[in-house]
């Protein structure tokens, strides 16, 4: 699993207006999002600093993700059978 910092659109926290907010976004070993979080944005050295930069920067040259591609996606195929 890897992340980075990515803006996320989330209407959902903005009364379904879009609203844009720098995350922390993780991923599977594939590569899809799967969860977000508020970025972790304090560092211990100058170096750290300026590495926290260069992140942060990355997160504006790629697509914005949406709140809705964190959400479960249903599977197709069969219905699990219901227990008696």
């Amino acid at each position: 699993m890897h992340w980075n910092y990515r803006l996320v659109n989330m209407p959902s926290t903005n009364g379904g207006e879009d609203l844009f907010d720098l995350q922390e976004v993780f991923y599977t070993k594939n590569g899809q999002p799967t969860s977000y979080g508020d970025p972790c944005l304090f560092v211990e050295d100058i170096k750290d600093a300026e590495d926290l930069g260069v992140w942060i920067r990355e997160a504006y040259t790629l697509p914005p993700l949406h709140e809705d591609d964190f959400k479960p996606k249903k599977k197709k195929g069969k219905k699990k059978k219901k227990c008696k």
